[in-house]
């Protein structure tokens, strides 16, 4: 079951980057991050130098990594910047930049937890909400070991009273209502299946699956008072609404394509899921503390960030030794 639910993981992941996003929030930073917190990623590359080593954990299509390469590219120097995920990463993407690339070097499938790198190998690790989602001792245990004895960690993680994080409850409340069996989708498979059958639109069996689907189209319509303003919510519904009109119009409606938008739906709803189990509070962060402390790093401070005033998410260094 554990197995199951890590490969549904996998797989929403991967559908979401294939999709082209490059951030995990693509309505607020579509491009890539930007403002305060390609700020602060820009002060936390400024200790590199040349030759450095750069290693993007968790890195989705590569946001953090190509901020890293942007930044490094501006002071013309030369450092190699590795980016994993356990995802596919859709590296394809960014063809039309590769040639500018400086070394990037991306490996999908590659866990945090066993990341198959030499030993001392890193001069600097970065996450933005990346090691959260890992076996958060097995993922520290391991870039303890390919992190240089004066290297850091600098990761931005889930807060778990961010507005982001309230943000995925919101999405996770919707999501169990249209998925609530038998679910909207259900019926709105039936009731096409039912009317590209009959020849009298208006037969009582039409009329059956109309009214099932009408039941599902109230239960979500009520989600509105409650997130009136919820874009995925809105989104959806508009989506769904858009196929019920096509199979009015005697349109050509497959059975696939709503099984398609279903999976995407649940794929979604799954992502929120992840995230929301990700965040931690400052019990967790404290817990966080002492595991980096158990596997040698000398320094570690957390403390939350905001943007524009509000809660965003932890930041974290994490550094050994005599790093600076």
């Amino acid at each position: 079951m554990i197995a199951m639910k890590n490969k549904n993981k996998i797989a929403a992941w991967s559908s979401y980057w294939s999709e082209g996003n490059i951030t995990s929030f693509p309505n607020l930073f579509a491009e890539n991050y930007g403002g305060d917190i390609s700020c602060f990623w820009s002060e936390t590359f400024s200790v590199l130098r040349e030759h450095n080593r750069v290693l993007d954990i968790c890195t989705g299509n590569g946001a953090i990594a190509i901020l890293a390469r942007d930044y490094i590219n501006r002071r013309n120097i030369g450092c190699d910047i590795h980016a994993i995920d356990v995802a596919k990463i859709q590296s394809h993407k960014l063809q039309d930049s590769d040639a500018t690339f400086n070394n990037i070097k991306f490996h999908s499938g590659a866990a945090v937890e066993k990341t198959r790198f030499p030993d001392n190998y890193f001069d600097l690790i970065v996450g933005q909400f990346a090691l959260e989602y890992c076996n958060i001792e097995d993922g520290i245990k391991e870039l303890s070991r390919i992190i240089r004895k004066d290297g850091a960690i600098v990761l931005m993680m889930h807060h778990a009273n961010s507005i982001t994080v309230k943000n995925t409850h919101d999405i996770i409340d919707i999501g169990k209502v249209f998925l609530k069996e038998p679910n909207i989708f259900f019926r709105l498979r039936k009731y096409a299946e039912q009317y590209s059958r009959q020849k009298i639109k208006d037969a009582p069996k039409v009329i059956q699956k109309r009214n099932q689907l009408m039941v599902s189209f109230n239960e979500v319509n009520k989600l509105f008072r409650q997130f009136p303003n919820n874009n995925f919510l809105q989104v959806t519904l508009d989506n769904i609404k858009y196929i019920a009109e096509r199979i009015h119009n005697n349109s050509s409606v497959q059975i696939s394509e709503i099984r398609e938008f279903e999976k995407t739906v649940k794929y979604h709803l799954i992502r929120m899921q992840d995230q929301r189990d990700a965040a931690s509070d400052i019990e967790k962060m404290s817990e966080l503390e002492e595991l980096f402390h158990r596997y040698k790093f000398i320094s570690v401070k957390f403390k939350p960030y905001y943007m524009d005033g509000v809660l965003f998410a932890w930041t974290l260094k994490a550094e050994k030794n005599n790093y600076k």
